[in-house]
């Protein structure tokens, strides 16, 4: 055993990995021309929107330590290239994970990792000949404007199929009135905990008239909106639903990691194969910094995780498929967690 603890001190000494650079630290922007000025409104934009969507926070912008940041983001850009589209020119911007992070993490802000959880959307467009459920053919623009607004915030927004079966599940007339048990037994086949109910209406002036109802675990929130531009009615219908998810999983960096670490115990680890898997769950954390072993008793192992401040932050950031569960609390000390190695 003490050679297979010092085998096992060794392996967790190399430092935590992060996830490869992809979409969720990249921001496309629309700009005027290539010009240095252009460049730095666009840089601005791009900084500002990664921020928002990898905090989960709108607000982030505004604080004291990022707001300096954000005014010189054309000093920060290391990699960015434009775009012509068929709706004019866009500049895109790859922002470094780590740097990102670290922003965040000097400010003290929330963090909330990529893996999230979808949204489904039932959408019901009112019209003189009755109601029905939006459609891509029929509402090409507004549904297109929702999964960008979704996207630039980080969460993918998924439609029904709108079969036979979700026809005999859920009415347009049902889904209108908010009839939440029918609304939830009528998602349930889609395996999402996240729904967002929308009502549309165009108005005779050209406007449009929209509610939108988020409803999650034990939680709703409504927002209405009446906007000329169908961007801003994506937004509004976005913005709800992401900050009551945020609020739900994004946890706050601890400004300091290497001041003090959490310690968890991790029983139901039977051998070298559960040890490294749990090791490599715990270090692809993003916020995680790094994960030591203090001691290993039976199938018990006992940790120090710095990154992390308590085990409710813990508790969020483990993937929601993992192997890896939060045990019911106790007043003990360490935080206990559960292998299951299936």
């Amino acid at each position: 055993m003490r050679y297979l603890l010092s085998f096992l001190l060794l392996i967790c000494l190399a430092p935590a990995s992060s996830a490869p650079a992809n979409d969720f630290y990249t921001a496309e922007i629309g700009v005027e021309n290539r010009g240095e000025s252009a460049l730095r409104v666009g840089a601005r934009a791009a900084l500002a929107e990664v921020l928002v969507r990898v905090s989960g926070d709108r607000a982030v912008v505004e604080d004291a330590e990022i707001r300096p940041l954000l005014a010189n983001a054309r000093d920060q850009l290391t990699l960015y290239s434009y775009r012509e589209r068929a709706d004019g020119l866009f500049l895109v911007v790859e922002f470094d994970e780590q740097q990102i992070k670290t922003i965040l993490r000097r400010a003290g802000a929330s963090f909330w990792v990529d893996q999230r959880p979808d949204v489904l959307l039932w959408l019901v467009v009112d019209e003189p000949e009755g109601r029905r459920f939006a459609s891509l053919n029929s509402e090409t623009a507004l549904i297109e404007s929702l999964r960008e607004a979704f996207t630039r915030r980080g969460v993918v927004l998924r439609l029904p199929l709108l079969d036979l079966q979700d026809a005999a599940s859920l009415t347009p007339d049902t889904a209108w009135q908010g009839v939440l048990p029918r609304i939830g037994a009528a998602s349930a086949r889609y395996g999402v905990k996240h729904v967002l109910v929308g009502r549309y209406v165009k108005l005779t002036d050209g406007r449009h008239l929209s509610d939108w109802l988020h409803i999650g675990p034990g939680e709703q929130e409504a927002a209405q909106v009446s906007a000329g531009e169908l961007d801003l009615v994506a937004q509004t219908a976005a913005n709800l639903a992401v900050d009551a998810m945020a609020a739900r999983y994004a946890v706050t960096l601890m400004t300091d990691p290497a001041r003090e670490g959490l310690a968890v115990a991790v029983t139901g680890v039977n051998g070298l194969d559960d040890f490294q898997a749990v090791m490599a769950l715990l270090r692809a954390i993003p916020v995680i910094e790094r994960v030591r072993v203090f001691e290993i008793r039976g199938d018990e192992l006992l940790l120090d995780i710095q990154g992390v401040t308590d085990a409710s932050a813990l508790s969020r950031l483990l993937p929601s498929t993992a192997e890896l569960t939060l045990k019911p609390a106790t007043d003990s000390d360490p935080v206990a967690l559960q292998w299951s190695s299936g």
